[in-house]
């Protein structure tokens, strides 16, 4: 809501702020989390303790019993159809990349919402009409996520331009499926993907900007493959579950000794 500058429903803000506030030990996914947390809730003085999400490397390969092969003009979006999620932007910066590249394609996947800013019951209905060419989009609604793996395989790049997260899941997926992935330069994002290096990050309003990034990506293998490569190996220095499981154990008890 602070991110939307939506107000919070007080009943929402109360039970929120008793959980926090009755809590042993803090813990938030990302830095850019805990001091919003901090502002909102007034934790001055309150330690958070930074342990990101973590993905299981191991169950992000596609079996070669059903492997597909790699669309390298598919774009895909993952995630629910949602404004926080920047799914308003997509449309204008999917206009954009077809100018350049005719024949890419976008492919959507995730459960449709309504949006709270508009009173419409889908987002979906308010994207469709930005399309320049709706013919090369592709929703999938709502996939099983034992789907997910084929769907990340057989695209060229993902794009998450998201305006309101916390620390996604589906940066990390993609990552440690050697994908190259444009995503949203908001709050939490540089804390997984450093900008040039392992991903591009850009603002989701700057629609030409991102389609540039997009098309790079498309159009050069070299810098893709390379990209996915660094990105796969960001996760398993710094995301893998093993890893982040360890750390959460670490931290239980380093506290169940002390207290």
């Amino acid at each position: 809501c602070k991110l939307e500058k939506r107000k919070q429903k007080i009943k929402n803000y109360v039970l929120e702020w008793l959980n926090i506030h009755k809590a042993d030990i803090l813990i938030s996914v990302s830095q850019y989390t805990a001091k919003i947390t901090q502002q909102i809730f007034k934790l001055e003085g309150r330690e958070i303790h930074i342990i990101p999400n973590g993905v299981d490397i191991e169950k992000m390969r596609v079996e070669k019993s059903s492997e597909s092969s790699t669309n390298n003009l598919n774009i895909l979006y993952l995630g629910t159809l949602i404004r926080k999620k920047g799914c308003l932007e997509i449309p204008g910066i999917f206009n954009e990349v077809i100018k350049i590249i005719p024949n890419a394609r976008l492919v959507l996947a995730g459960k449709d919402s309504r949006d709270i800013s508009t009173g419409s019951n889908s987002t979906w209905e308010l994207m469709r009409p930005l399309f320049d060419n709706l013919s090369q989009v592709d929703y999938l609604q709502e996939v099983p996520h034992s789907e997910i793996v084929n769907l990340i395989h057989s695209a060229g790049v993902c794009i998450f331009p998201s305006y309101a997260e916390a620390l996604p899941l589906s940066w990390l997926e993609a990552m440690a499926m050697k994908k190259a992935v444009v995503a949203s330069n908001i709050g939490w994002a540089e804390e997984v993907i450093d900008s040039g290096a392992n991903g591009f990050l850009v603002s989701p309003n700057m629609h030409s900007r991102y389609a540039e990034n997009v098309i790079l990506l498309l159009t050069d293998q070299n810098l893709r493959e390379k990209m996915g490569m660094d990105a796969n190996e960001k996760i398993r220095e710094k995301f893998s579950v093993t890893k982040i499981a360890e750390s959460h154990l670490s931290l239980y008890r380093e506290k169940s000794n002390v207290d």
